[in-house]
């Protein structure tokens, strides 16, 4: 059995469970305190309470409750309520992200939208755009002629590689790296 982790999770998978025990000195669960977490998403609001484990609070999470979150990033808030003294604490803030439950899906493009809109400019440009990238750069804001403005496609390209290339440094994937050059 797994040990529940002390620190609220970074993300999840949906459809996986999960637990964390809070330890704190100044909110025990013996002196009637309720630990409970809201979690916000631009689309969904999750409320979770804990259970008491001696003075610590325990959130469980099971399989089949997750199942039921949305994918996305979350805003989260901690707060510590006593019923004996109607008191109500914010101790923490934070954000995790719940990520899709890859068995559950048919299908699954997991690319950023960067990567994505740098794809579908570079079939534009190549006019080999698919119904569906045309669809994106329009969701993106951008106009339906813009598939026959190689100018704006162009500028377009270059500031998506950019951030693309944003990314994978931040991920550690810098271009160049773990290549061997060699001269003849």
């Amino acid at each position: 059995m797994t040990t529940a982790a002390t620190t609220e999770p970074l993300s999840f998978r949906s459809g996986d469970s999960i637990a964390w025990t809070i330890s704190d000195s100044d909110h025990p669960a013996g002196a009637g305190w309720v630990l409970s977490y809201t979690l916000i998403s631009a689309a969904v609001k999750l409320m979770l309470t804990s259970t008491a484990s001696g003075d610590a609070h325990a959130v469980s999470l099971t399989a089949i409750a997750t199942a039921a979150y949305a994918a996305g990033d979350y805003q989260w808030v901690r707060t510590f309520t006593n019923a004996g003294t109607s008191a109500r604490e914010t101790a923490a803030t934070g954000t995790l992200t719940v990520l899709p439950n890859l068995s559950a899906l048919t299908t699954f493009d997991g690319r950023s939208h960067a990567v994505r809109m740098l794809a579908a400019i570079e079939a534009a440009l190549e006019s080999r755009a698919t119904a569906d990238m045309i669809d994106l750069m329009q969701a993106s804001g951008l106009d339906r002629s813009i598939q026959r403005d190689t100018s704006k496609l162009i500028a377009l390209r270059s500031q998506y590689a950019a951030e693309v290339a944003r990314e994978q440094a931040a991920a550690g994937n810098r271009p160049g790296r773990g290549r061997i050059y060699m001269r003849f």
